[in-house]
């Protein structure tokens, strides 16, 4: 509240959560600290969102947009990719979110302030060095071999300071909408797609053509899970984004949870929605795809290999 949110006395907050049992406990606490930091601070519980892209209740998207700052926890699906977190930082709101951090991370207080500051300036030079970036190939020893276009893109440097959408307590990334239509090659999702909550046994294997997945092999379950959420509407099998974790403090112990794709050199690359991140297409899902030991090129300079920052 203090160090990431930074919040003042006066100012409106409103910590939303998921209505399961670690995420209400949680916003209790929370909702305490802003009060006793004299906000006007405010808990709404909300049903538990079964989708990436799932939008809130009404109400709670109209009070997004009217207080100075959301948080919003939950052991499931974030709001990043929702046109009411869109609609709120359009009005100026700072919007953070916790997902699926485990209780005893963190009662132990893994994250300093000095941790932080570290996350934010590693994830802001890769992301920077993602925005002067014309073209990305990315490859794993497991098969992904994929190249997309970045010609005027912007990368985005998601960490816990970031008032668009900060990730708390530790999570951080450099992301990229990937220009639509240039994605090529093969992706093969072996870790798992983060939000299922479990670690795939059989990698999907996905093809990938003029920037949409084309075709999809693997576990008889996972592909055709996968399958339905890329038919889900027209967009939905866009390559959407490129992620890349840069958070040194979050230990590689692999959940399929959001905080996945946060680990430092961990890639993820999802389908769907990326117009809330700099793309220009609109779906009603987006999902993570996570790849072990990936080598991520930037015209042709390495910044990740296998699955290590450079």
């Amino acid at each position: 509240m203090e160090t990431c949110a930074k919040v003042k006395a006066g100012e409106k907050v409103l910590v939303v959560v998921d209505d399961e049992a670690f995420p209400v406990a949680s916003g209790h606490f929370i909702n305490g600290c802003g009060q006793h930091q004299w906000a006007d601070s405010v808990l709404s519980i909300i049903k538990t969102r079964t989708g990436a892209a799932c939008e809130p209740p009404h109400a709670v998207a109209v009070a997004m947009k009217n207080v100075d700052v959301v948080i919003y926890i939950t052991n499931r699906h974030g709001m990043a990719h929702t046109d009411a977190r869109k609609d709120a930082t359009a009005a100026g709101v700072r919007t953070y979110q916790m997902i699926a951090v485990p209780e005893d991370y963190l009662l132990k207080d893994n994250v300093t302030s000095a941790d932080i500051e570290q996350i934010k300036n590693c994830t802001e030079k890769l992301a920077q060095r993602l925005t002067a970036a014309s073209r990305v190939r990315v490859t794993t020893p497991a098969g992904t071999d994929i190249t997309m276009s970045l010609e005027d893109r912007q990368g985005l440097a998601i960490h816990p300071l970031w008032e668009v959408v900060g990730g708390l307590p530790d999570y951080a990334e450099a992301a990229i909408a990937p220009v639509e239509g240039t994605a090529e090659g093969k992706l093969v999702i072996d870790i798992g797609v983060l939000g299922w909550e479990y670690v795939f046994k059989e990698p999907l294997k996905c093809t990938v053509k003029s920037g949409k997945v084309v075709d999809v092999k693997g576990g008889k379950e996972d592909a055709e899970k996968y399958r339905k959420i890329i038919a889900t509407d027209e967009n939905a099998s866009n390559i959407a984004e490129l992620g890349i974790g840069t958070s040194h403090t979050i230990p590689r112990i692999y959940r399929a949870t959001r905080r996945d794709g946060a680990m430092a050199g961990n890639v993820h690359i999802a389908v769907g929605r990326n117009n809330d991140i700099g793309g220009q297409t609109w779906s009603g899902v987006h999902h993570d795809g996570l790849i072990n030991s990936p080598t991520v090129e930037l015209d042709g300079d390495v910044v990740v290999r296998d699955g290590e920052l450079v």
